[in-house]
């Protein structure tokens, strides 16, 4: 399978694969590539079933082609297609078996590396919605089953990849296909599925909060209140200084429980101010809650980190993209602060 795409040459320039000093120019990109792609193939050449994707691109003039390979998957099962979203982890590796990156938290540990997304697995990913887009992740995932692991090597200059010195090898789990649903309807279960499980602790009506009303309005965060017992009835306000005690996960349905983002220790407490809260369903679920009340507060990724998730200064995914938030809050006390016009 062939694919073109343009590399831009400043792009290059920055990623140390060209440069402007002498030694810079010295380096053979295209040999090393060339060889690289040698030593890929020599690898795969007696798996089966394998399939190769072909990416052509030109730097400075010069015309390469970059290699992707799956190889080792099921040929039987659900597969995600155009317009689908997949839930999958990852071990990314070394030909001879070392771990640089897993999604799995105790095989990163184990490994003694750093994972990019700290919290662990399973992540989301979107297939490309038209034939003609350059994806190869995306090439590579059509041919993985929902339930199965497959194996997947991307040349250095593969697109998406490139700006390493280096081939990409990932063996990949895909845990769902998530097809005839959109991610949002999908969030919406698992806030459903949650609900469900502590319909018998929650007081009252469940409070509804759409992102807005226009194209926002299928975007809800809800807001379940637990204790609504207090002697203290002062109402949050969007303008206040709150002071509360919560618990942050990211609902998942794969694992056996849901991910911790924190949990604070009984007797710990912090203050937000909550016009300066940039989780819009955090902020908005707070506001309906009174002093003393506790609630579970359940947040769509349109209203919490949406696709770009929550990195640290190392680029370290602390909150991945999609994720779907629920936090545990009581409130302990409230502040008002002057509203402005």
């Amino acid at each position: 399978m062939k694919k073109n795409y343009l590399i831009m040459m400043l792009v290059l320039l920055a990623s140390g694969f060209v440069g402007c000093s002498d030694d810079d120019d010295s380096y053979d990109w295209y040999g090393a590539h060339e060889k690289e792609k040698e030593k890929l193939a020599e690898y795969v050449k007696d798996k089966n079933p394998k399939q190769l994707f072909e990416y052509k691109g030109s730097v400075g003039g010069k015309e390469f082609v970059a290699n992707a390979y799956v190889f080792n998957y099921k040929q039987e099962g659900v597969t995600a297609g155009n317009g689908d979203f997949v839930l999958y982890n990852y071990v990314r590796k070394t030909l001879d078996g070392t771990i640089l990156d897993a999604t799995y938290p105790s095989v990163a540990v184990g490994s003694g590396v750093t994972p990019l997304v700290a919290l662990g697995g399973p992540v989301y990913m979107f297939m490309k919605t038209k034939d003609d887009e350059i994806d190869p992740m995306a090439d590579v995932f059509e041919y993985i089953p929902e339930g199965t692991k497959a194996e997947a090597l991307y040349s250095s200059m593969t697109p998406g990849f490139w700006g390493g010195s280096t081939y990409f090898y990932y063996e990949y789990t895909v845990e769902k296909v998530i097809k005839d649903m959109t991610l949002l309807a999908y969030e919406n279960k698992l806030i459903d599925d949650f609900l469900e499980s502590v319909k018998d602790e929650i007081k009252g009506d469940i409070i509804k909060l759409p992102l807005n009303e226009g194209s926002g309005k299928d975007t809800i965060t809800q807001v379940a209140k637990i204790l609504v017992e207090s002697d203290d009835k002062t109402q949050v306000e969007l303008t206040d200084s709150v002071t509360i005690h919560f618990d942050t996960y990211i609902l998942d349905e794969i694992n056996d429980k849901n991910r911790v983002i924190t949990e604070m220790k009984e007797d710990e407490k912090t203050t937000l101010y909550l016009p300066r809260v940039e989780i819009v369903g955090l902020k908005q679920g707070i506001a309906k809650l009174r002093v003393g009340e506790e609630a579970c507060i359940l947040v769509p990724s349109g209203m919490g980190y949406s696709y770009n998730g929550l990195k640290d200064y190392n680029e370290q995914y602390l909150i991945p993209p999609y994720a779907t938030l629920l936090y545990k809050v009581k409130v302990i006390s409230t502040k008002k602060n002057a509203k402005k016009d």
